[in-house]
């Protein structure tokens, strides 16, 4: 429950999309820390193989494999929030929680919102106008097949 209402974010209503610009996450120890958005995913937890995407994954060898899971997160995001930059530098929160099976048709789907940490001296505004649809979002696979689309080439 704590995590429900990102599940209203799964309907592609860019608006509320646009309502989601920051997260503030209150530490045990006193500290307010502040992350802006930068996607909105819908995942399946049984998928497998090519369809399978680790998004809970913590260590990089290099700058270059931390740029490619970021470049992934994107291509998966329903939205693409266009004034949200990642930087290999960065601190990334990911929340995830159950989706709603009528909204994803997925069994056993996840909702995952992914954001990182401001930087020391940034501003916590995001210009909302550049949060746009991803029109070419990548979804599970079983979303797909559920829907009676072909599969895109990516899990072919």
């Amino acid at each position: 429950l704590m995590f429900s209402k990102f599940n209203q974010l799964v309907s592609g209503n860019v608006d509320r999309a646009r309502m989601l610009t920051t997260l503030t996450m209150d530490t045990l120890y006193g500290e307010s820390i502040t992350y802006k958005v930068f996607a909105v995913m819908v995942l399946d937890a049984d998928a497998t193989g090519k369809d399978s995407f680790d998004y809970i994954r913590t260590r990089f060898a290099t700058d270059t494999a931390f740029t490619t899971f970021i470049e992934r997160i994107k291509a998966r995001s329903l939205y693409d929030f266009g004034d949200v930059d990642v930087l290999s530098s960065d601190q990334v929160l990911t929340l995830s929680t159950c989706s709603n099976k009528r909204g994803t048709t997925l069994k056993n789907g996840r909702t995952v919102i992914v954001a990182r940490r401001l930087r020391d001296g940034e501003e916590a505004t995001v210009d909302v106008s550049k949060t746009v649809l991803n029109e070419d979002v990548l979804m599970p696979g079983m979303w797909y097949v559920n829907k009676g689309l072909p599969l895109p080439k990516e899990y072919q």
